[in-house]
């Protein structure tokens, strides 16, 4: 992590390239990602753009290069990279032959920022120097904007990441599990309630009376979520839940207790306070966890646009053509576009229930390295 400031992924593609074939590596001209590789079809010129070249695990963080020792170590070159790009860049007209052969328009191409979490947090209306960003939907992107990477002892040990962000910005981020949990449960549940419907359930429910780690592992992809979620209850001693709404209630508290103690964390190692938590993407809808969350890490939630990626596409093409000055300005734009909803913070509300929370998570933990 200290060269590229990347937390360690195994899907990450520099062990894609490891796991390569050498001869196949050998032969290959060019490495594109796919975001890049579309660009390629659609005018001929090959880049790599930086927001998603990041998270290949490969980019020296000092250097601003692909790392010459890590290539190596997989048997690639840094020329068999297409030269690097911001997000923004013109990358060039549309051929020809798709105008013949489609009948479109002469179109200019803009390189956005091509990961999706990068667009996101463009499209993240956040305000000052004190707010974080939540991206979350499958799954959850907890962190805050950085002008200079933190890539530390503690963000190291807490997992966290330096995603590239646009306009030479760093996504300092940890990934955690989001609303895959309850996509499994109520696809098990046979798809018969919508979201809202469960959400309506749990609030019907008593809070917190079982605590899950929703990073475990098992968690990822089970057989069955709902018996994950029971085992997992029946092992540490705690309530099992069986209804729909029993089930979405545990899945909303810990998803939002984790949150609110990732926050806490993130301030630690920031060393700065984190008063703004602006949630993005599907999970912005979810009224129950978004005022979880704002109530146990005691911040302001503010809530959308649930359409964040998209936008946040749409306003770096908007800056390139000089339809908006900056982010600043495109971020206030979007703020003034739609309808935010702000939370916040419940006072004299589940009073312990966080620190209780983390002794669990501790415990567990603690377990785990002795069964080791």
């Amino acid at each position: 992590m200290k060269k590229t400031g990347i937390q360690f992924q195994t899907f990450n593609t520099l062990y894609q390239l490891y796991t390569e074939d050498k001869d196949n590596l050998a032969k290959t001209d060019k490495i594109l990602m796919i975001p890049d590789y579309i660009g390629y079809v659609l005018t001929g010129n090959a880049v790599t753009e930086e927001t998603n070249a990041s998270t290949t695990q490969m980019l020296n963080l000092r250097q601003g290069l692909f790392d010459k020792d890590l290539a190596k170590s997989v048997n690639v070159s840094q020329d068999q990279f297409p030269h690097l790009v911001d997000a923004g860049t013109v990358l060039g007209s549309v051929s020809h032959k798709w105008h013949v052969k489609y009948d479109i328009p002469e179109t200019e191409v803009i390189t956005v920022a091509t990961h999706d979490t990068a667009s996101a947090v463009v499209g993240t209306p956040g305000k000052g120097d004190n707010w974080a960003f939540l991206s979350s939907g499958t799954w959850s992107l907890l962190g805050a904007e950085l002008n200079v990477p933190e890539n530390g002892l503690d963000a190291f040990a807490e997992n966290y990441t330096n995603e590239w962000g646009a306009y030479g910005t760093y996504r300092f981020l940890k990934n955690i599990m989001g609303l895959w949990i309850l996509q499994c449960v109520r696809h098990e549940l046979n798809d018969r309630y919508s979201f809202k419907e469960l959400a309506a359930q749990a609030t019907q429910v008593a809070p917190f009376q079982t605590f899950i780690d929703v990073n475990d592992t098992r968690f990822t992809n089970p057989k069955s979520m709902i018996q994950t979620i029971q085992n997992y209850a029946r092992e540490t001693n705690q309530f099992v839940p069986t209804t729909p709404g029993e089930l979405t209630r545990v899945i909303y508290d810990n998803l939002s207790l984790y949150y609110a103690n990732e926050i806490h964390k993130l301030s630690g190692i920031l060393s700065k306070p984190i008063d703004t938590l602006n949630i993005v993407g599907g999970g912005s809808n979810v009224e129950l966890m978004n005022q979880l969350t704002s109530t146990l890490a005691g911040v302001e939630v503010v809530a959308g646009p649930s359409e964040a990626t998209a936008i946040g596409n749409i306003i770096v093409q908007m800056i390139t053509s000089g339809e908006v000055d900056n982010v600043v300005a495109g971020r206030k734009l979007i703020e003034n576009s739609f309808g935010l909803k702000h939370y916040q913070p419940e006072a004299n509300k589940y009073v312990g229930v966080l620190d209780r929370y983390c002794d669990f998570l501790s415990s567990i933990h603690h377990e785990s390295k002795e069964a080791v």
